[in-house]
C-alpha cells in the first residue's frame, strides 16, 4: 500500500490538531493495522497510525522487522463462548473478562471478523462411522434370512414386478463372477401399485437406515417414466423396521410440484436427516423423530421461484455426513450438457447442533471428464471407508428426467495434505463397453465396495443387472459378487436401478433391545447382542424394539466391590463371592462408576476433658479428632462409648504451691486443698505459705490447732 507525502503531510497536520503531544514526539515507523478483517503494515507516522488507521506503532522499524498482527499488543478481543440455548456467542473484551465466561480469547480479532466461526482446513483422513442398523421385520419369509449382512436397493417403479425397494441377504460365503443364488425380501407395500391401507411410494430413489433399522426413501422424478406417489414430488417415506410398511415421514416444499428430490442420508452423529431437492437448490435437515424441518442450506444464489430444476452450479444430489462435515455434489453437468462445468463435490461444516455453518463451504473435488467425454455424469451417491476414502457414484442422465446408461463410474478419493486426491484403485462396473456401468448407488463397507450397475453380466442368458461387489482395492466383474436384482438372468432392467446401502459385514448377529446401565441411568437402545454385551447390567430381547419391551431392573449378582489394596480402595465389579474373597463392600446391580468408593475413616470412643465442666466426658471420633482433645485418651477403632469408662471428674488441686488437675480424691490423699470439678489452675493462686497448714491463706488459731494435734513422737 502506497502512501504519498502530501497525505502524509495532511493526515499530520489532522493529527495535530487532535492529539497536540504529536507535535513533538511524532516518530516514523512500522503500523500494523486491519481493514475488512485483513491485517496490513505500511511505514507510517505515529500519529498517522493511531488516528487515521486504529493501529499500533513501532518507532523507527520497518514492515520487515516486525510480524503485523503482533496480537500479543492487543488489550481487547473477541471471546468465543457458550450462551445458554443461543449457543456460540461473541464479545469484544480483555482476555479476564473472556476467562471469566469460559470463553476461548482471539485479541486484536473482533467479533466483526468472525472469529468464533470455525475453520475448513480441508480434509481429514477419518474412518467412517457406519451406524446402518439391521431391519427387523416380522414377516416370516424375512426371518428366513441368516443372520449376516444385507443389502438394500431402490429401483424404478417400471421394473419387472413393480418391487421398489429389495432386501438382499449376503450372509456366508458368496461366489464370484457369476450370478449369486441368495434370499430376498419385498413386501407387497413396496411395489407399485399395492393393495395394502399403507400409502403408493411412487417413483424413488434416495434410501438411508437409521439404527433402527427404518429405512428411508425420498421421491424421484429421474427414471424417465415416473410415478406421483401418494405423499406427492416433495415426500420421504419411512419403512418401518418391525412392520415394513411405509409412512409419509416429511414432505418437502415443492413450489411448482415440478422436479422432486435428489437424495437422502441419516447423520448418526447428530441424529437427523439430509435431503437435496432439484426444485429449490436447497439441502433441507430434517428431525429424526417426527421429520419436520428443522432448517435447510443453500448452497448457490437464492431460489427464485423459476419453473423447472434449479440450475446448475446450485443443484445438489448427493449428500453425506462425514467428519463433523456435510459432503454434497453438485450437478453441474450431463450427458446433453457437456461441457457446461465440471461435476462437483462441496462440504460445509457443522455446528455442534448438525446445522451448517454458512460461509464455511469448501469446494472439495472437481470430478474429472469421462473418456471420449467432454464432462462427466453427475454423482447421484458418496460414501466413506473404514479407512476414511470417499467413494462417488456416477449416474448416467441425459437430463433430470431422462435417465440413461454406461457413461458413469464408481471413484474413490483418498484424503493427502493437498486435500482430495484420485486413488490408483480402479473400480470397473460391468462387463459393457469401457465398464462405465455405474447406477448411481455405492456402499463401503468393510470388506467389499457394493455398487449398484447394469450390464454387469451381458451375454444371453447371463444378464445381470443389479449390484456389483468389489475388493476394496479395486477390481472387475471377475473378482467381485454380483447379484441381480430379482434374480433372474433372462432379461435386463437396464436403467432401472437405484441408490444402494448396506450393512457391514460383522453385524454382531440380529438385531435386538439391549437394557442396559450406562452414566449411572437405565437405557433402552435397538443393536445386536455382541454390542449389549459389552454394557453393564444388560439384558438382551431379539427381534423386539424398545416399545415392545419394559426393561427390568439390573440384574443383581454382580456389582461394585469397594475394596483395599497395597495402592488404595479400589472398584470393580465383581459377584458377590469375589467381593467377599478380597474382604470388599459389594452393591448389588450397581456399576462401579456409581460408586464412589470413598475411604471410610474409622471412628472409636474419645475420653477427653470438657473444659467448660471439668467433666470427663465421651464421644465416638476418629483418632485424629480425638488428639486434638484436652487430656485425650483414644480407646481404639470401632470401640464406642457404650462400652467405654470415662475418668473421675477432675478439679484445680493445690499442693505445696503447685496446682494440680486432679479429682477430689487424688487431691485429699495428696493433703492439698481442692477448689472444685472442673475448676482450672488458671483462675487459682497456688501460693505456698509454710505457716499456712491449712492453705486457707491465713495462719491463725486453725494453723496451731493442726500444729498441736500433730504434737508427739513420730510414727
Amino acid at each position: 500500500m502506497i502512501f504519498t507525502m502530501n497525505k502524509r503531510i495532511a493526515t499530520f497536520a489532522v493529527a495535530l490538531v487532535a492529539n497536540p503531544s504529536f507535535a513533538t514526539n511524532d516518530p516514523f515507523g512500522a503500523c500494523c493495522y486491519e481493514v475488512n478483517c485483513e491485517w496490513f503494515c505500511d511505514e507510517l507516522f505515529e500519529s498517522d497510525c493511531y488516528l487515521n488507521y486504529g493501529g499500533v506503532h513501532w518507532a523507527n522499524l520497518s514492515c520487515t522487522d516486525i510480524n503485523c498482527p503482533d496480537f500479543t499488543v492487543y488489550e481487547l478481543g473477541g471471546c468465543c463462548y457458550e450462551y445458554g440455548d443461543i449457543g456460540t456467542t461473541c464479545v469484544d473484551v480483555k482476555e479476564p473478562k473472556c476467562n471469566a465466561l469460559g470463553g476461548v480469547w482471539n485479541p486484536g480479532i473482533y467479533c466483526d471478523c468472525d472469529p468464533c466461526t470455525p475453520v475448513n482446513d480441508g480434509c481429514d483422513v477419518v474412518p467412517r462411522t457406519d451406524c446402518v442398523g439391521r431391519p427387523q421385520f416380522q414377516d416370516p419369509n424375512y426371518q428366513l434370512f441368516g443372520n449376516g449382512q444385507i443389502a438394500v436397493q431402490t429401483a424404478s417403479p417400471s421394473i419387472l414386478g413393480n418391487n421398489m425397494i429389495t432386501v438382499f441377504d449376503l450372509s456366508g460365503a458368496l461366489p464370484l463372477d457369476q450370478n449369486t443364488i441368495l434370499a430376498r425380501y419385498s413386501h407387497p407395500s413396496w411395489a407399485d401399485p399395492n393393495n395394502d391401507p399403507a400409502p403408493e411410494l411412487g417413483s424413488i430413489f434416495g434410501l438411508a437406515i437409521d439404527e433402527m433399522g427404518n429405512l428411508f426413501v425420498s421421491a424421484t422424478k429421474t427414471w424417465s417414466e415416473d410415478i406421483e406417489g401418494d405423499g406427492g414430488w416433495g415426500a420421504v417415506y419411512k419403512i418401518d423396521t418391525i412392520t415394513a410398511l411405509p409412512s409419509i415421514f416429511a414432505t418437502i416444499p415443492m413450489p411448482n410440484a415440478e422436479s422432486s428430490l435428489g437424495s437422502i442420508t441419516y447423520d448418526c452423529d447428530h441424529n437427523q436427516f439430509f435431503v437435496s431437492s432439484f426444485e429449490d437448490g436447497l439441502i433441507y435437515r430434517l428431525d429424526s423423530s417426527t421429520g419436520v424441518i428443522l432448517d435447510f442450506y443453500d448452497h448457490g444464489s437464492p431460489y427464485t421461484g423459476a419453473p423447472g430444476p434449479v440450475h446448475f452450479g446450485d443443484r445438489p444430489w448427493a449428500v453425506e455426513v462425514h467428519d463433523n462435515k456435510l459432503h454434497y455434489s453438485l450437478w453441474n453437468n450431463d450427458v446433453n450438457n457437456q461441457g457446461s462445468g465440471l461435476n462437483q463435490i462441496w462440504s460445509v461444516l457443522l455446528d455442534a447442533t448438525g446445522k451448517p455453518i454458512v460461509g464455511t463451504e469448501t469446494l472439495e473435488i472437481d470430478i474429472p471428464v469421462l473418456q471420449n467425454f467432454n464432462g462427466s455424469s453427475p454423482v447421484a451417491d458418496i460414501d466413506f471407508s473404514v479407512d476414511g476414502t470417499m467413494f462417488l457414484s456416477e449416474r448416467s442422465q441425459n437430463d433430470i428426467e431422462i435417465v440413461s446408461a454406461h457413461n458413469s463410474r464408481v471413484l474413490e478419493y483418498e484424503c493427502t495434505p493437498s486435500g482430495w486426491v484420485l486413488s490408483p484403485h480402479t473400480f470397473d462396473i460391468g462387463v459393457w463397453y469401457i465398464h462405465t456401468n455405474a447406477a448411481g448407488g455405492v456402499d463401503a463397507t468393510a470388506n467389499r465396495i457394493w455398487a449398484s450397475g447394469d450390464a454387469l453380466h451381458f451375454p444371453t442368458p447371463d444378464m445381470i443387472y443389479g449390484i456389483q461387489g468389489l475388493p476394496v482395492t479395486g477390481g472387475d466383474t471377475t473378482n467381485s459378487v454380483l447379484i441381480d436384482y430379482q434374480g433372474t438372468v433372462n432379461g435386463t432392467d437396464k436403467m432401472m436401478l437405484g441408490d444402494l446401502v448396506c450393512t457391514d459385514e460383522d453385524g454382531g448377529g440380529e438385531l435386538g433391545v439391549c437394557c442396559y446401565q450406562d452414566n449411572c441411568e437405565s437405557h433402552c437402545d435397538v443393536m445386536n447382542e455382541k454390542d449389549c454385551m459389552n454394557y453393564f447390567g444388560s439384558t438382551f430381547f431379539p427381534n423386539t424394539t424398545c416399545a415392545q419391551v419394559n426393561c427390568p431392573p439390573p440384574p443383581e449378582d454382580v456389582g461394585a466391590c469397594c475394596y483395599v489394596d497395597a495402592g488404595g480402595y479400589l472398584c470393580t465389579n465383581a459377584n458377590m463371592t469375589l467381593c467377599d474373597a478380597i474382604q470388599g463392600i459389594w452393591y448389588p446391580g450397581i456399576p462401579c462408576e456409581c460408586i464412589p468408593c470413598e475411604p471410610t475413616i474409622e471412628t472409636g470412643a474419645c475420653c477427653f476433658l470438657d473444659t467448660s465442666s471439668g467433666i470427663w466426658t465421651c464421644y465416638e471420633l476418629t483418632e485424629e479428632e480425638c488428639a486434638d482433645k484436652p487430656e485425650s485418651t483414644y480407646s481404639g477403632d470401632g470401640t464406642t462409648c457404650m462400652d467405654t469408662t470415662c475418668c473421675k471428674p477432675i478439679g484445680a488441686c493445690c499442693v505445696a504451691g503447685n496446682c494440680l488437675l486432679v479429682s477430689v480424691d487424688q487431691c485429699s490423699s495428696a493433703n492439698g486443698f481442692y477448689y472444685g470439678d472442673g475448676v482450672q489452675c488458671f483462675v487459682v493462686d497456688c501460693s505456698y505459705c509454710p505457716s499456712d497448714l491449712n492453705d486457707d491463706a491465713r495462719v491463725n488459731i486453725d494453723d496451731l490447732l493442726i500444729l498441736i494435734s500433730a504434737w508427739g513422737a513420730c510414727p
